[in-house]
């Protein structure tokens, strides 16, 4: 006996769902990356190491550059009902910084602090990222809003970033520790987003953006004893972290401007940093 076609309105029931969803947002960013030749894997299962819970990251992308691993963790969120709002106090100059931290810019392995001018030969190689060049507008805060309400249950939407860190920490915990490497973490948003700045005559200032950063900190709990990350791997990362948020229509931009940054890198200063990453043959 032949099944029968499916209903036309369940099929309609289900593409809804799929839409509000997000994952077809999920495929146009990786067409998007796949367009760019950057490697990526969509919608992963890993293991949580503080809860040992199954969970999923939406997409991994990564590509070799002039020897450097960059890997960008991406969460995709979309909402036609809520509103992003980064919250900014006031225009805040991290890039002076930056230098002397790798608390937000991830980069492996780890430069010794000690080693002060050679560490800022390397990090002012990386001067021109979009994380580095767009860093004087990051935010210690986020709110969702919908309409004139403000939104109290914000705790899907930090889970998703949670996720991003700790999917990050697993897959440098079971790679080549002394290969150059390099962590982004992006959620790509869907959505209207915007930034809340004060003025330089104390008011309030509401913009739509397509690009902004969040400030996040978060306290690892001790990995399991059954898991394969180990507290080492953990406190390599730190506790603070910058995640780029931006619109679909911003990606391109993004992608371009790190393939930019590397165009004049000078890669002879990396000789005490690391092992080269090679791209392996097909």
């Amino acid at each position: 006996m032949e099944d029968k076609p499916i209903d036309q309105e369940l099929l309609k029931k289900i593409k809804d769902a799929l839409v509000k969803s997000g994952f077809p947002l999920e495929m146009n960013i990786a067409n998007i990356l796949d367009q760019h030749r950057w490697d990526n894997l969509i919608s992963t299962q890993y293991l949580d190491f503080e809860t040992r819970q199954i969970r999923e990251s939406d997409i991994i992308a990564s590509k070799i550059i002039n020897g450097i691993e960059i890997k960008i963790l991406i969460e995709c969120k979309k909402s036609t009902e809520k509103q992003l709002v980064l919250y900014q106090p006031q225009r805040t100059f991290f890039v002076d910084n930056i230098y002397g931290s790798s608390d937000y810019f991830k980069i492996f392995p780890y430069l010794d602090p000690i080693e002060s001018i050679q560490e800022y030969e390397i990090l002012s190689q990386f001067y021109f990222l979009p994380i580095l060049y767009n860093s004087s507008v990051f935010s210690s805060n986020l709110i969702f809003t919908k309409g004139n309400n403000i939104e109290q249950n914000n705790t899907p939407f930090f889970t998703s970033l949670n996720g991003l860190l700790k999917r990050s920490i697993i897959i440098r915990s079971r790679s080549n520790r002394n290969i150059r490497s390099i962590y982004l973490y992006v959620v790509i948003y869907e959505g209207h987003l915007l930034r809340l700045t004060t003025g330089n005559d104390s008011k309030e200032i509401l913009e739509e953006i397509d690009y902004g950063q969040y400030k996040m900190q978060y306290f690892f709990q001790d990995p399991i004893l059954s898991s394969e990350v180990k507290a080492k791997d953990i406190q390599d990362f730190g506790d603070t972290f910058l995640i780029e948020i931006m619109k679909p229509s911003y990606l391109v931009k993004y992608l371009d401007g790190i393939m930019k940054a590397f165009k004049d890198i000078d890669t002879s200063l990396f000789d005490q940093w690391g092992e080269e990453a090679i791209e392996l043959p097909f």
